[in-house]
């Protein structure tokens, strides 16, 4: 009985498991959905398809791919295409181009006319195109102040002028005034206090976006954010990050 009783919790936590993973995966498609076409784009403004499953990676898996495509599906284990997972990496022969399948037949993609779309993968061009599928979950996960350590270093950037009023990886749209920040890994409305380690100044933020994803940079910040650590003008600034919590209530 006590056997039985294990092998059924194992499934059930299993089967939850799997369906968390779908969920995150859709609501990751549903944040990225409609974001236009760039070449080597990596934010809401313009992605390419190897940078849509390099953000995927990140987010869903806190995995880092690399960032060229011949190299990405080198990157987990293969999966046979009647085996396909929400999260898993779909990829397509002649010409070679990859995508994140989404469940029920359906994968995320980068459409040169479209931008982020899903298609079917079964029959038509896609099914026609099909070359191989590589499974992400269960690779170790990076750890230290890239992933989200409850302190941690590094240079921080912010957002230029341009980019009020466009979409961010959550959802949002970015707002100059607001207290806001991009983090590759961290969850979505957590609050950091982030300290100017050149002239001591301090403020709260809350991350609404992914970034930034050029070495060694650990924060991108709005403008009011960058202002009230008197950063504006010196572009990069060195900073010391504490991790808060997930409600304004904790971040004090």
């Amino acid at each position: 009985m006590k056997i039985f009783a294990a092998l059924w919790l194992g499934l059930w936590g299993g089967c939850a498991l799997a369906e968390d993973l779908a969920q995150r995966t859709e609501a990751f498609y549903q944040a990225w959905q409609g974001a236009p076409s760039a070449h080597g784009g990596l934010t809401r403004a313009g992605v390419d398809a190897s940078g849509l499953v390099y953000l995927a990676a990140w987010e869903l898996f806190q995995v880092r791919l690399p960032r060229n495509m011949a190299a990405q599906i080198e990157v987990g284990a293969p999966v046979a295409k009647a085996d396909l997972r929400p999260g898993d990496l779909v990829y397509f022969a002649a010409p070679r181009f990859v995508g994140l399948y989404l469940g029920a037949g359906r994968f995320a993609h980068v459409s040169s006319k479209r931008g982020v779309t899903a298609s079917p993968l079964q029959g038509g061009y896609w099914g026609a195109k099909y070359a191989g599928a590589r499974r992400l979950s269960g690779l170790p996960k990076l750890s230290g102040g890239d992933a989200g350590d409850a302190v941690f270093s590094g240079m921080a950037s912010h957002y230029g002028a341009s980019m009020r009023g466009r979409l961010t990886a959550s959802g949002e749209r970015y707002d100059p005034k607001a207290l806001t920040a991009a983090h590759r890994t961290l969850p979505f409305g957590t609050w950091l206090r982030v300290a100017n380690t050149w002239n001591g100044r301090q403020v709260r933020v809350r991350i609404n976006d992914r970034g930034p994803f050029k070495p060694g940079r650990v924060l991108d910040l709005s403008q009011a954010a960058a202002a009230a650590l008197n950063a504006l003008d010196a572009g990069l600034v060195p900073v010391r990050v504490e991790v808060l919590g997930n409600r304004p209530a904790e971040a004090r």
